[in-house]
């Protein structure tokens, strides 16, 4: 937040005109003594303020010069909470957040299995989005999503998944039913 402070011999009112330009270009404007804004994106803000005072004299502009940098995104990893089968579909979701609103992202998968890493692309802010994959081989992989913005800023989480050979999972007896 800004405030503007000034001297005026007259002891006239005054009325405060902000603006603020991002790289460059025009982002925001205000009015009042206090003004505020949120930066959308990584970039220099330049934060202008102009006084004009009862008898329409003007000061010259004072400026103050933020500079936001980009910030990483944050990763979500959901894998599946129960055993899977090989050869069987296996969903896994993610989820991205970020404080930049103008940020894009796209994600990437390595299923821990060899296989070529996969992407997703146009990934959206705190909306999930999933993958798919099928195991060609029983055995404990290690899946890995890694998030990364426009600006280079990225994220990346794992989680283990458990893939069985057979429907008949390790530690669990099949009983035949009476009478057969």
């Amino acid at each position: 937040s800004f405030t503007q402070t000034t001297t005026d011999p007259g002891n006239d009112s005054h009325s405060y005109v902000w603006s603020v330009s991002k790289n460059g270009s025009a982002f925001t404007t205000g009015a009042g003594v206090q003004f505020g804004f949120t930066p959308d994106d990584n970039g220099t803000y330049v934060v202008s303020v102009v006084c004009t005072d009862q008898d329409n004299a003007h000061s010259n502009p004072a400026t103050a010069t933020v500079n936001v940098v980009n910030a990483n995104p944050t990763a979500t990893l959901t894998a599946p909470t129960s055993d899977q089968l090989r050869n069987s579909v296996v969903a896994f979701s993610g989820t991205v957040a970020d404080p930049s609103a103008a940020d894009t992202f796209n994600a990437t998968w390595d299923f821990g299995d060899g296989s070529p890493i996969e992407s997703t692309s146009k990934v959206y802010t705190y909306k999930a989005f999933t993958r798919t994959h099928t195991y060609a081989a029983a055995g404990t992989y290690t899946v890995t999503l890694t998030v990364q913005d426009d600006d280079g800023g990225s994220n990346t989480k794992t989680a283990q998944d458990l893939i069985f050979s057979s429907g008949v999972m390790p530690g669990r007896v099949l009983r035949a039913p009476r009478g057969e």
